[in-house]
């Protein structure tokens, strides 16, 4: 070999190191590993939506029909007896205090 010949980008492999690995085999694998992963993520969150979707219906569905029960007065229990739903009818006493309050000007 001359002395004005050089060897360039070489390297000596024991056989754990494969030539494959390259930087475009490398950007490649990257690349498909990363549309694998936002493949996958759109996947999931389509498989999640509607059962969040249901669950949203489910609830706003209940708080309606607990909100129109209270609108006429039943109870939220739709299975609670006449006689188990129980008002406290309002006081109209009036209490009257022997006590003076006195308050001293500034």
């Amino acid at each position: 070999m001359s002395r004005f010949t050089t060897k360039v980008g070489t390297t000596e492999s024991a056989g754990a190191v494969s030539d494959i690995f390259t930087r475009n085999a490398l950007a490649a694998a990257g690349t498909g590993a990363l549309a694998g992963i936002g493949v996958g993520s759109v996947l999931v969150t389509a498989a999640l939506i509607p059962g969040q979707v249901a669950a949203g219906v489910g609830i706003s569905a209940g708080l309606i029909y607990a909100g129109n029960r209270k609108a006429d007065g039943k109870s939220f229990n739709p299975f609670a007896k006449k006689d188990e739903t129980k008002t406290v009818p309002a006081t109209t006493e009036t209490v009257v205090s022997d006590e003076v309050t006195v308050t001293a000007a500034a």
